[in-house]
Parts: C-alpha cells; structure tokens; sequence
C-alpha cells in the first residue's frame, strides 16, 4: 500500500513538472526560433497540429520587426513544418494555408533580391500549393 501511494505521488509531481515546462508561451518558442534560430521540437510538434493557425503566430511576431536573410529563411522552415502533415492539424480551417501563402509572398517581397530566400519563398509556395490547390475560378 506505501508503494502504491508513493508512486502516485510521484508521478503526482512528475505531471505537474512536465506540465509547468509545456505552459512556456508558445510565442516566445517561435520568437527563438525567428530571431536565435533555435527550434526547439515544442514548435515542431504545436506548428505539425496548429496549420495556418501557427502562421497567423508567426505574422504576429515579425509584422513589426526587420528581418535579415536567415530570419526569413528560419520562417519559412516554419511555415513548411506548419504543413508537414495535414491529418496532424486539429482544426479543419487551419488545414488551407491562407496566411502561409500571405507570408511567404511578403517575404519573397521584403527579401530585397536574396536570391536565396526567394528561392526558399517559391519552394514554399509550390509546396503550399500542392497541399492545397486553389479551386478552379
């Protein structure tokens, strides 16, 4: 009986351990991974099953701020991982990558000639698109 209420209390203070470290805001884990390039496999695993939602994060973060060459490309890693795997996105609107394809058009834009990160912009775009096409018009 001891043995049994103290694994439960330890697992107990396992799970609230565990829980105080995922509570971390997620836009801070997107702002080190935009601006330190760090990516830490909590944005992995929210961006895989928040979709465009995770994109409307990302514009919130960068819409005020300069990016440089590396930056835009840290971004659009995001936005791909954002679009991994479709069935992993939980909710069905975030599955149309509305805000990606705004983003990477911005970017592709405020590039100022990178070849690079126009390359990566168009890469995107076409990856975006073959997830989910347009309707015909």
């Amino acid at each position: 009986m001891n043995k049994t209420l103290s694994i439960s209390v330890l697992l107990s203070v396992i799970s609230c351990v565990c829980a105080g470290q995922s509570e971390q805001p997620r836009t801070h884990l997107l702002e080190t991974a935009i601006f330190d390039g760090l990516i830490d496999g909590h944005v992995d695993k929210y961006l895989r099953s928040a979709g465009d939602r995770g994109c409307v994060e990302i514009e919130r973060i960068i819409s005020d701020k300069p990016l440089t060459s590396q930056q835009m490309l840290v971004v659009l890693s995001l936005i791909q991982d954002s679009f991994v795997d479709i069935t992993q996105i939980s909710v069905e609107e975030d599955r149309t990558p509305r805000v990606a394809l705004l983003l990477t058009k911005y970017l592709e834009l405020a590039s100022g000639g990178d070849s690079g990160v126009k390359v990566a912009a168009t890469t995107t775009k076409n990856l975006l698109t073959q997830i989910h096409p347009e309707p015909p018009k």
